[in-house]
């Protein structure tokens, strides 16, 4: 007997807020604009605590899921210590449900989730919920998941879109309730492991994000910019430093100045040095170090320093120096006797020139003729990155216990930022139908073998890195502009960009039959859980 109609989202914006214990989630709470989904069309979007609560339950573990091809059931056991279940098949047009209280909105919420994950009804919903567990870890203890709205904000964010896709993406699905179960039991299904769940989600199951990322790197680095002060990004090759400190660039609209680690530099090569002019007279002209003083006596600036361990140690003493900090007293003590035979009034005028905020602290940077550039320390920023590892070139093996007691934030970054490579996607694909989606799916597949591969399954010879991802999106577009279909196109383009770089080669030089299909197998996964892609 069924009952057509119901929407599964009736309910769900009447309870309250009872799992997130914080002033950052409430009902009908307004959603972030930077969180809206592109299924909704209305201007004011709200937030439901109980679609919330269907993510939740999932990402600490609660709901265990069972599938057997298009036929979804999820359980958990209720807070009373009962067992509520639901499940959902196919039926005509549309899909046939039923749950043991299909009063209970948050019930609900999880079938949908458990939907979007395993059947792809939902993507952006999907998509949403791999953001949010990608910020948790998963499974995640309640407890740390809620300690999440006051360590990050970007997880604020990202809870408010997994709500809003997923209301906006199913609210007009047009479900019809079956009042007998559709599915009785497990029996016949498979559970769908944590580790299966992780490997969607494009996550290694059981891994917690390092201290370093409950909080994104841009936004690490952008409140450091606020203040002014030193950091270090350390990570292996391809995972954008580089680019991460570019994005930040175009966030903030800070001035910057780049200067890139080589053995061969000198310390000319930072201050600046005298070069003939046009009439035989010596000009002088700054260095790099010279020119972001100046510029940060103007206004905010950035200092990038690419790969600083290639620097000679004894060519560090000059940023060292240059790193210390003064305090305005400190720093007028070392302007005053140089002006001493000024009049007054003349000395007060030359310091409020180089030192214009009495409470700040300042940078100072003395050049080779003797002249004394200062910064306020707000206004500069010193962002460092570098390769550690036997594995990589530079000279020396660490960094100097001076430069590092200097550096305020050492920022580990073992994998790109995703806000960075999936900006880095679209870009390459930018101007071809569905890019958005392109991308996404490019990022998700370069998660979950980068899961596989820290699974030590040993079937693959190295993780998909986003440099890898770049050059597949590009003989995607490539494919695309011959007529492929996006699925066909992504497939043909990782035979010759993935393919060969992730599986390991046999004797003879041929690639492994079983890293192959592994990272084909991984990709057109992605691709049937994006339907909009179409299908293989």
């Amino acid at each position: 007997m069924v009952r057509p109609r119901m929407k599964i989202f009736d309910g769900a914006f009447q309870r309250e807020e009872k799992f997130f214990e914080t002033r950052h989630f409430s009902r009908n709470q307004t959603i972030r604009p930077q969180a809206f989904s592109a299924a909704g069309n209305v201007a004011a979007r709200k937030y439901s605590p109980t679609i919330a609560l269907g993510a939740v339950k999932i990402l600490i573990g609660e709901v265990s899921i069972y599938h057997d091809g298009d036929r979804v059931y999820v359980t958990y056991q209720s807070s009373t210590g009962g067992q509520e279940s639901a499940g959902s098949v196919p039926g005509s047009g549309g899909r046939l449900w039923s749950a043991s209280d299909s009063s209970n909105p948050t019930l609900r919420a999880a079938l949908v989730f458990a939907e979007a994950l395993l059947l792809g009804i939902a993507p952006e919903t999907r998509s949403a919920l791999s953001a949010v567990a990608n910020l948790s870890g998963y499974p995640v203890s309640s407890s740390a998941l809620k300690a999440l709205p006051e360590q990050n904000d970007d997880f604020i964010t990202e809870m408010h879109r997994v709500v809003d896709a997923a209301y906006f993406e199913n609210k007009g699905r047009a479900l019809t309730m079956s009042t007998t179960p559709v599915i009785s039991g497990v029996a016949g299904l498979t559970l769908v492991t944590p580790e299966r769940i992780a490997q969607i989600l494009g996550i290694q199951p059981g891994l917690s994000p390092a201290p370093t990322s409950k909080s994104s790197v841009l936004n690490r680095l952008a409140r450091l910019t606020r203040r002014g002060g030193a950091a270090l990004l350390i990570g292996p090759p391809g995972v954008f430093k580089t680019e991460t400190i570019k994005q930040l660039v175009l966030q903030t609209g800070h001035a910057v100045v780049k200067m890139r680690g080589s053995p061969g530099i000198e310390d000319q090569d930072f201050l600046g040095m005298y070069t003939p002019g046009a009439d035989s007279k010596a000009t002088w002209v700054d260095g790099p170090l010279a020119r972001a003083f100046r510029l940060a006596s103007r206004g905010p600036t950035i200092l990038h320093i690419d790969e600083i361990l290639r620097f000679l140690p004894e060519t560090l003493n000059v940023l060292v120096t240059a790193m210390d900090e003064l305090s305005y007293d400190d720093a007028v003590a070392v302007i005053q006797p140089l002006i001493a035979k000024q009049d007054p009034e003349k000395q007060a005028g030359i310091i409020k020139a180089h030192l214009p905020n009495p409470d700040a602290r300042y940078y100072m940077l003395q050049l080779p003729q003797g002249t004394l550039l200062f910064a306020p320390k707000p206004h500069l920023s010193w962002l460092m990155t570098t390769n550690m590892g036997e594995d990589h070139l530079q000279v020396a093996a660490n960094i100097d216990a001076a430069l590092l007691s200097r550096i305020h934030l050492v920022i580990d970054m073992p994998r790109a930022e995703p806000k960075v490579t999936l900006s880095l996607y679209e870009r390459i694909l930018a101007g071809v139908p569905g890019a958005e989606r392109i991308a996404k799916v490019a990022q998700e597949f370069e998660n979950n073998v980068y899961s596989h591969y820290q699974s030590g399954d040993g079937n693959l010879a190295r993780p998909l890195d986003p440099r890898k991802v770049i050059a597949m999106l590009q003989e995607t577009r490539a494919c695309l502009e011959d007529g492929m279909p996006p699925a066909d196109a992504l497939v043909e383009a990782a035979l010759v960009t993935a393919v060969p770089h992730c599986a390991a080669r046999n004797p003879d030089g041929s690639l492994e039959e079983v890293g192959v299909s592994t990272t084909i197998d991984f990709l057109k996964e992605v691709i049937r859980f994006n339907q909009t892609l179409g299908g293989l």
